[in-house]
Order: C-alpha cells, then sequence, then structure tokens
C-alpha cells in the first residue's frame, strides 16, 4: 500500500528535482562552458562519503543497479548501436529503475545519499527513454554511464 504511494510521489519528486538539472544543463550548453570548468555531477548533488568509506546498498538493490550497469556497458562497447539498441536498453532501464526503487529498504544517511544520485539518475533515463535520433541517445547514454560512475564511487 505504501509502495502504490511512494512511486508517484517520487515520480513526481523527481520531475521538479530533474527540472532544475535540465536547467543548469541547458546553460552550460549556451555559454560553451566544458565540462572540465564545472563541477562534477557528483560534487553539484552533493554526494558524500561515509567516513571516507563507500555506503552499503541492500543486495536486493544492487542487483538492479549491476543489471543497469551490465547493459549499459555491453551497448556502449557496440561499435554502431542502432536507435532499436537505444529503445531496448532504455526499456530495460526503466523496468530496473522501478525494481530499484521498490526494493528499497535503506534509512537513514545511507538513504538520502542514495537519492542524491538516484534522482538525477532516473532523469537522465528519462532523457535516454525520449531521445528521438543516435545522435541525442549517445549523449544521453555518456550521462548515464557517467552517473553509473558516480555511484560505483559513492556506493558499494
Amino acid at each position: 500500500m505504501k509502495i502504490k504511494f511512494l512511486v508517484p510521489a517520487l515520480l513526481s519528486f523527481t520531475s521538479i528535482a530533474y527540472s532544475g538539472l535540465a536547467n543548469s544543463e541547458a546553460h552550460i550548453e549556451k555559454t560553451g562552458e566544458s565540462t572540465l570548468e564545472i563541477q562534477t555531477m557528483a560534487d553539484q548533488e552533493g554526494i558524500v562519503l561515509n567516513d571516507g568509506k563507500k555506503w552499503v546498498v541492500n543486495p536486493e538493490m544492487m542487483t538492479y543497479v549491476r543489471a543497469i550497469e551490465k547493459a549499459v556497458n555491453a551497448l556502449a562497447e557496440s561499435k554502431k548501436p542502432t536507435m532499436e539498441d537505444h529503445q531496448k536498453l532504455s526499456k530495460l532501464i526503466d523496468k530496473n529503475v522501478s525494481g530499484l526503487t521498490a526494493s528499497c529498504t535503506m534509512t537513514g544517511q545511507a538513504h538520502d545519499e542514495l537519492h542524491k544520485w538516484l534522482l538525477p539518475f532516473i532523469g537522465y533515463a528519462n532523457d535516454y527513454r525520449d531521445s528521438t535520433d543516435k545522435a541525442v541517445a549517445n549523449k544521453n547514454l555518456k550521462n548515464i554511464e557517467e552517473s553509473l560512475d558516480i555511484f560505483n564511487t559513492y556506493f558499494i
């Protein structure tokens, strides 16, 4: 019963949080700033380590993250992915994000830090899903790859 309420609330919050992120990305494109001149995505979200160590994510949730990561890496290594390949991956990501959010049992600061990563990741996944051509899909896939790198920096 709680999940039925939590998922729509999370999606609504994600839309609001993501709109701010999209605006900052639009600013970057307009001004021509390079990504080297800007804080990393993790810094922008304020993710911190657990006294210098990675946060432990429950095994049920890690299953979904690793499934996403495995599929993303496989497509990223592909020489010439088609739009059909991108769309197939997008559906897999959406499915696993749903499983990830439904299996969340984390609490406290570990939960809060994970959400600092998860909400932007959902935004990147939505952008990827909404991609209309290969160039945009490839760019959005790169954002997902970078976000997964951030996940692996802060979580285990």
